[in-house]
């Protein structure tokens, strides 16, 4: 695993030194080659010119002529030169004797031998130019290359220092990205986020409302125990049965605990049943306060699931019965014809600031703190979000000392 300041100052530099290397290499391969090759024809050129003039200077003119020909030739071309008569005695050397001892014969038109030569173009001026050339072309190639490297390095590290500030605004809500692919990115990480957010809120909300719905059991299971210790009540098989399957509701409450998986899924029923059900699981409830409950229920079908509906009149009866006094009555109309669920009380009431603060979050005034001190003001919230989420609309009406009346208005389209 390698950092990005690796990647671009190191590796990348060491990436293009190497390539310019092997470029290099395999340019001056090439280049020697060729003028090699070039070297060569030209060599053979000039010395065939040689051996022709010095033939002919040696058959038509005399000796003293070839070797003043062979000292122009010597500071003309750089070729070191000895010439020896067809008796191998030296006639001539250059200044700069030859190197090597390789001899050439000279011939006459019948083939006869009238001289000879030991030609060493070693240190020629087509040598010099060859080996000054691939120096020129090194030396400048090297050159350019640093000068090449430099900007690189400075480009890159500029570059870098962009990534940088790149890296710092990852992930926030940013519009000064410097490559597209990174703000690409952040716009990602801000999606996950934001959706990580709204997945904690949901489990820390959906939590809370598991263990609200906890107390209704429990309120139940209280309520027949107070009965019963209070001498209001006699312990019998069907109050037995009653706490019994109140348990059992806990214990299906707590799988939904460990995977946070509520079921809301919707079901076109008829609620008017589901109504009636809750109103006789909660009588020994009402009974311990006294309170009457009247019901006037019409068969009602709408599209909600039955956790749903549970929860709404659950958290509306139980506001009702923690705020209402001793010997009080609760309502309850579900009306066909206008399509409402109400819950009507005795209760304590409510002014227009208290319900403008209910509507903004969890609230509870001094007046309901006395009638019910561990109340949390989350039932009210619990059918705030149900109501929202299914589209319907809630009215609340309320006066200090003369109750309470909540309306919920179902979608008429649902029907």
């Amino acid at each position: 695993m390698i950092s990005f300041k690796t990647l671009f100052k190191q590796r990348t530099v060491k990436f293009f030194v190497i390539l310019f290397a092997s470029i290099l290499l395999l340019s001056n391969v090439a280049l020697y080659g060729v003028s090699n090759y070039q070297y060569i024809r030209e060599h053979e050129r000039k010395f065939n010119a040689y051996q022709e003039m010095m033939v002919h200077l040696i058959t038509m003119e005399d000796e003293s002529i070839a070797m003043t020909y062979t000292e122009h030739y010597y500071h003309t071309q750089g070729i070191r030169i000895s010439y020896y008569d067809e008796s191998n005695n030296l006639l001539y050397e250059t200044p700069d004797e030859p190197l090597i001892n390789e001899t050439y014969d000279l011939f006459d038109d019948q083939g006869n031998v009238i001289g000879r030569i030991v030609y060493d173009d070693q240190n020629s001026i087509l040598g010099k130019e060859l080996s000054y050339g691939l120096l020129i072309l090194n030396g400048f190639s090297i050159i350019l290359f640093l000068v090449f490297l430099r900007l690189l390095y400075w480009y890159l590290n500029n570059s870098y220092h962009l990534l940088e500030k790149d890296f710092e605004i990852l992930g926030k809500k940013s519009k000064g990205f410097n490559f597209s692919d990174l703000e690409s990115i952040s716009g990602k990480m801000l999606e996950l986020i934001e959706s990580e957010k709204r997945i904690r809120a949901y489990q820390k909300e959906y939590v809370r409302i598991l263990a609200h719905d906890i107390k209704t059991p429990l309120t139940v299971i209280k309520a027949y125990l107070e009965g019963i210790q209070l001498n209001k009540l006699e312990f019998n098989e069907a109050i037995n049965e009653d706490m019994v399957q109140e348990v059992e509701q806990i214990e299906k409450m707590i799988p939904k605990f460990m995977t946070q998986n509520p079921d809301f899924t919707s079901t076109k029923q008829n609620i008017k049943p589901i109504i009636e059900s809750i109103n006789k699981r909660l009588k020994e409830v009402f009974k311990t306060k006294d309170i009457k409950v009247r019901q006037q229920l019409d068969d009602y079908e709408t599209d909600i699931s039955y956790l749903d509906i549970s929860r709404i009149v659950e958290n509306l009866l139980f506001n009702a019965f923690y705020y209402t006094y001793q010997g009080g009555s609760i309502n309850i109309e579900l009306n066909i014809a206008r399509h409402t669920l109400m819950f009507k009380d005795t209760g304590i009431g409510m002014d227009h600031e208290t319900i403008d603060l209910i509507k903004k979050g969890p609230y509870r005034s001094e007046k309901a703190f006395e009638l019910h001190q561990k109340g949390s003001g989350m039932g009210l919230q619990i059918v705030f979000e149900i109501v929202e989420r299914l589209g319907y609309e809630i009215d609340i009406y309320s006066e200090i000392g003369s109750g309470t009346e909540i309306t919920i208005h179902f979608n008429q389209n649902i029907h």
